[in-house]
């Protein structure tokens, strides 16, 4: 399983990724349990398997949707 560092960073990129996620603090993250946040990410990715935007939209998001600091 992976660590619970690789699945918040994976779930933020996959709320990032769709505009109608909710959002979520990495405190909040930081705080679950390694199997909540696995439950999280699969069910973001089985949702964003079913969206239909343009492939771009990804791409953007990784390039230019996260803010570093």
């Amino acid at each position: 399983m992976p660590e619970k560092a690789e699945l918040i960073e994976a779930i933020a990129l996959l709320i990032e990724s769709d505009p109608n996620a909710t959002p979520l603090s990495y405190e909040l993250l930081e705080l679950m349990e390694t199997e909540e946040l696995a439950s999280i990410k699969a069910n973001l990715e089985r949702t964003k398997a079913s969206r239909d935007y343009a492939p771009w939209y990804d791409e953007l998001v990784q390039t230019c949707g996260k803010e570093e600091g």
